[in-house]
């Protein structure tokens, strides 16, 4: 909003995403403009909340770390969500599809940076499975964004759970399918 300047944005492109931003606004949409609003405030989300959030980092953070239910949603598609109060009942809304498909275990203990690069090495690895960690660390909330942005950016994982951690970890069968990693 303020730097766009010094990140190479036109001028052009930069009234038009303030236009859009006091479009919104007068819509009455909280529009502080991060890809981490869950850092901002505490009760965008709850768990089971069916919600439309379209921020790669974010869609992870609200289907495993809050329990919600997102899809990867457009700007489009997460505006009329909001103005009428429902999204359409497919992907990550579903219970068949929150399921882990592939175990990754993990050996040494994970410190900070560590979740970061775990996570995009296993997004690589996995494309958009949904995955199931079991840690024998205890990660922070910024450990599990860290983990969760990297998984996105690496794969297009929107989904994942921690035993132990995660709300949902403990309500699906563990997968046959497994990874180690040392």
């Amino acid at each position: 909003m303020e730097c766009w300047r010094e990140m190479g944005i036109s001028e052009d492109f930069a009234n038009k995403q303030q236009e859009i931003i006091k479009a919104y606004e007068a819509l009455g949409v909280r529009t502080e403009c991060s890809c981490t609003p869950y850092n901002i405030f505490d009760n965008l989300a709850s768990f089971g909340d069916h919600v439309a959030w379209s921020e790669s980092s974010a869609i992870s953070y609200a289907n495993s770390v809050i329990g919600a239910r997102t899809n990867r949603e457009g700007g489009p598609g997460a505006l009329s969500a909001a103005l009428i109060g429902k999204t359409p009942n497919y992907g990550f809304h579903l219970d068949e599809n929150r399921r882990p498909v592939i175990l990754i275990e993990v050996e040494p203990e994970l410190y900070d940076s560590d979740y970061g690069a775990l996570g995009y090495i296993v997004g690589e690895m996995i494309s958009d499975k949904v995955p199931v960690f079991d840690l024998n660390s205890a990660p922070t909330k910024d450990e599990l964004k860290s983990l969760g942005a990297a998984m996105a950016a690496s794969g297009s994982v929107a989904l994942y759970h921690i035993m132990g951690v995660t709300p949902e970890a403990s309500k699906y069968e563990m997968p046959s399918e497994k990874n180690n990693h040392r």
